[in-house]
Formats: C-alpha cells, sequence, structure tokens
C-alpha cells in the first residue's frame, strides 16, 4: 500500500502509477484500461475516478477529486487497469489531515 499525505479541501497532483512485472521490467498497457474507486473509511463516502493509461510506458494515471479529500480521516483508493482479459490493481491510503485555513494565494 502506497501512502499519501493530504491537507482536507486540497486538490492533490494526479497520481501515478508505474506497473512492473516480477523481475521489474515495465508492463506494456497497451489496450488496457483505468479506473479507480475511492472510500472514505471515517464518512462512508465513496467514489468512482477515470484515468489515463500510457500503455508503452506501462504507467496509469488518476486526478483525486476534491469528494474525495472533502472531510479529514483516512481514504482508501484502489487503481485498476484491465484490457478484459488480465487486470492489475493498486492500493493507495490517502491520511487526510483538518485544515485550519488557508491564505488567499
Amino acid at each position: 500500500m502506497i501512502r499519501i499525505s493530504a491537507v482536507q479541501g486540497e486538490k492533490p497532483e494526479p497520481v501515478e502509477h508505474t506497473w512492473l512485472d516480477a523481475d521489474g521490467n515495465i508492463v506494456d498497457l497497451s489496450g488496457y484500461s483505468c479506473q479507480a474507486l475511492w472510500s472514505h473509511a471515517e464518512s462512508g463516502s465513496t467514489g468512482t475516478l477515470s484515468g489515463s493509461v500510457d500503455g508503452p510506458a506501462g504507467t496509469s494515471t488518476v486526478t483525486p477529486s476534491t469528494a474525495m479529500l472533502a472531510s479529514s480521516g483516512v481514504v482508501y483508493l484502489d487503481m485498476w487497469v484491465g484490457n478484459g482479459v488480465q487486470r492489475y490493481g493498486a492500493k493507495y491510503q490517502f491520511s487526510v489531515a483538518p485544515q485550519v485555513g488557508a491564505p488567499t494565494v
């Protein structure tokens, strides 16, 4: 599980995952699609995010939504890539700290 720190209400950078096989080689994801499911442990909120795939590079990218980080606590994000025959998954855990205020920036 990959852990990410965030602040309530912020919009974090996209999450990019590089998929490697058992030997550490990049998995060619040509023809794959990406989707992520998230769940807030405390509030029970859930959602689905569409992602993008760079097949030859073996990467998938998902941009977390503001709804994911609307309240403090733990948010789990499962990123999936698949082609109808094979499917790979990666798990992320966001630790969302409460916001104490934000300046005008």
